[in-house]
């Protein structure tokens, strides 16, 4: 995308495109300070707050942040966020903890989960319920992890200079 016109411009706007949102929300996650950013890229930090608070930039200037980051142009493009598979973390539980993955009960309460722990037979479990107990987790896993993902968009990523 080089040689971009400097006219084209990357949008938020409600309900629709959140590629600024999304740009910001990776920054955070890499702990990249707008001040820091703002001189690698020389330009003032007040024109880079700006973007991200009108939540429109150039696409030129777009291209320049995921440049100098190392961020994917795509990623926040398309919306993308690390994606957490469900399949793969339970298969990843199983086998990082093995017969050794807690026996619980999770329960939906008003307000949260209630889990309680159930003592294990000491018999060994088979797939099934391992894959089973697995599961359950890596539900409460992957909501643990896009309510982190909404409070981190809902965060200024750096309010003041250094």
């Amino acid at each position: 995308m080089k040689n971009t016109h400097p006219n084209v411009h990357v949008n938020l706007f409600r309900g629709e495109s959140a590629t600024v949102a999304h740009l910001r929300a990776a920054l955070k996650r890499r702990s990249v300070k707008l001040t820091v950013l703002a001189k690698q890229l020389g330009i003032p930090y007040r024109s880079l707050q700006n973007y991200f608070q009108r939540n429109e930039m150039p696409l030129s200037m777009y291209e320049r942040i995921c440049e100098a980051t190392a961020i994917n142009k795509a990623y926040p493009m398309s919306g993308s966020r690390m994606k957490l598979e469900h399949s793969a973390l339970q298969e990843a539980l199983v086998q990082v903890f093995g017969q050794s993955l807690p026996l619980a009960i999770i329960e939906e309460i008003e307000g949260g989960i209630n889990i309680k722990r159930v003592p294990s037979s000491g018999n060994e479990r088979d797939a099934v319920d391992l894959q089973r107990q697995a599961g359950l987790f890596a539900n409460l896993i992957e909501g643990a992890y896009d309510q982190i993902l909404e409070r981190e968009l809902a965060e200024p990523i750096d309010e003041g200079a250094d």
